[in-house]
């Protein structure tokens, strides 16, 4: 097959972010016996990845995000004329990326990201495919059932509806859409009706572990991981720091903290900077040293919910996961066999010294996690899972 992924975001093999690591992941899967072509957004410093794509794909699209004020000027000049909204820094990408879809020489067109699929366009006979990581109206709804004060909850309705209408708006451009969970399947089915529904797992790849080779282990560490610029992320953070580890402290003195990933915050720093058993890494190359290494993963996320990668790849490194059951609604993980679930500080709190305590069931539950994963989230099984995903789409008149 001929096969399009639009990707506002670059993917490689060093992406800090789970979405676009998982985009690369599925390009090199399908590029093993499909043609492939991208179109993303790139800027200067994005020269060392688009080779490294060009190495997989048949073909890279590069689209360069305006840098100087009169580029900026305009593209919003462009992106007025056309009577669009949306994020301009992508303007060119996408423009590009129409462009190609009326060529109509691709089966398939992929795209990643809800941003860039609310002014794509479908024409001729293409087979179009929104992958859509993470509903956007699910973290509003949640907000929106949790919050007490009455401005807020209107402010969050409002909030609410404006997302489901661009949303179903942008669903409306695609033949299908996929999610990573039953869950989010049954939202989607639930809230824009119509819209033609399949679930594609996240995907670990195997080779990424091996890759770290023998990991030293840490004695009594917790590990939270993520993107910092991210609020739900941060709020998780500041929950394990200020409610969790100073009680585990408490009992285990040597204990360490570690919050891995990017863009973490200023206040994050400050923590690190004043308590030499805090350990803020910012951007690591590879996480999955830090999920060999920990002795728990710890996820308090209260928000969230679908599959949340964080936790499967710490499962699948054989780490022991604490989590909520929004942590663990779309993964399913069976509590006291693969996983363990907490919704206090208090639940967190003797889930992680049982597990200090006893690690030999520690590294059974790992074990088991890992077995877990590997049946449902193994790179190959999810690309044949994709590749089926496609046929069945092509079928449709």
């Amino acid at each position: 097959m001929n096969i399009l992924f639009v990707s506002i975001v670059i993917p490689h093999s060093k992406s800090p972010t789970a979405g676009s690591l998982e985009v690369y992941n599925y390009i090199k899967g399908l590029s093993r016996n499909h043609d492939v072509d991208l179109v993303s957004t790139i800027v200067d410093a994005d020269r060392e990845k688009v080779r490294e794509m060009s190495g997989i794909c048949r073909k890279v699209y590069a689209a360069k995000r305006s840098e100087t004020l009169w580029d900026k000027i305009k593209q919003v000049l462009s992106w007025m004329g056309g009577l669009c909204l949306g994020p301009l820094k992508h303007r060119p990408a996408i423009l590009l990326a129409n462009q190609l879809i009326r060529g109509n020489h691709y089966d398939i067109v992929q795209v990643e990201f809800v941003e860039a699929g609310r002014h794509i366009r479908k024409t001729g006979k293409t087979k179009m495919i929104m992958d859509n990581v993470d509903v956007s109206l699910k973290p509003i709804l949640r907000l929106y059932q949790r919050e007490r004060n009455p401005l807020k909850k209107i402010l969050l309705l409002l909030k609410l509806y404006h997302t489901r209408w661009l949303e179903a708006k942008t669903y409306k451009n695609f033949d299908l859409v996929l999610t990573r969970s039953e869950y989010d399947k049954r939202l989607v089915e639930k809230y824009y009706p119509g819209t033609k529904t399949a679930v594609l797992p996240h995907l670990v790849n195997m080779k990424e572990i091996e890759a770290c080779g023998n990991v030293p282990a840490l004695s009594h560490s917790l590990l939270f991981t993520g993107a910092f610029q991210r609020t739900l992320n941060v709020e998780s953070a500041e929950f394990l720091f200020s409610e969790i580890f100073p009680r585990i402290k408490k009992v285990f003195p040597d204990s360490v903290l570690i919050l891995a990933g990017g863009n973490p915050s200023d206040k994050m720093k400050k923590w690190a900077q004043n308590n030499p058993d805090v350990i803020v890494t910012g951007f690591v190359p590879d996480i999955f040293e830090y999920y060999l290494k920990s002795t728990v993963f710890v996820a308090p996320m209260f928000v969230g919910g679908g599959v949340i990668t964080k936790i499967i790849e710490a499962m699948f490194c054989g780490c022991p996961v604490v989590t909520t059951p929004v942590g663990n609604e779309g993964i399913k993980a069976i509590e006291g066999e693969h996983i363990f679930l907490a919704e206090s500080a208090d639940d967190f709190c003797r889930k992680i010294e049982f597990l200090f305590q006893n690690p030999l069931f520690g590294k059974t539950l790992g074990e088991k996690a890992r077995q877990f994963v590997e049946e449902r989230y193994e790179f190959n099984h999810v690309i044949s899972l994709l590749e089926r995903c496609y046929k069945d789409i092509m079928r449709v008149p």
